[in-house]
């Protein structure tokens, strides 16, 4: 098949497909791509990072206490 008749079936093809669809849009789904891999529920990082309280403590200690707590593999 030569050039010329390959851009001819090629150019019919397409405006087959053109006179397809339908006249109204179809509604648009979004699919969105976070770049982290891995998130549990709260959205935080899962592995063996630590994990920052959820709300802070008044004793500062505690808040330190809490901090050293990790998570391993997600549930």
């Amino acid at each position: 098949m030569s050039r010329a008749s390959a851009a001819a079936v090629v150019l019919l093809l397409g405006a087959g497909l053109v006179a397809a669809q339908p006249s109204a849009p179809a509604p648009r789904t979004y699919l969105l791509v976070t770049g982290v891999a891995d998130a549990d529920r709260t959205g935080r990082v899962c592995g063996d990072r630590p994990i920052a309280p959820d709300f802070p403590a008044p004793d500062p200690e505690a808040a330190a206490g809490k901090r050293l707590r990790t998570r391993g593999a997600c549930a």
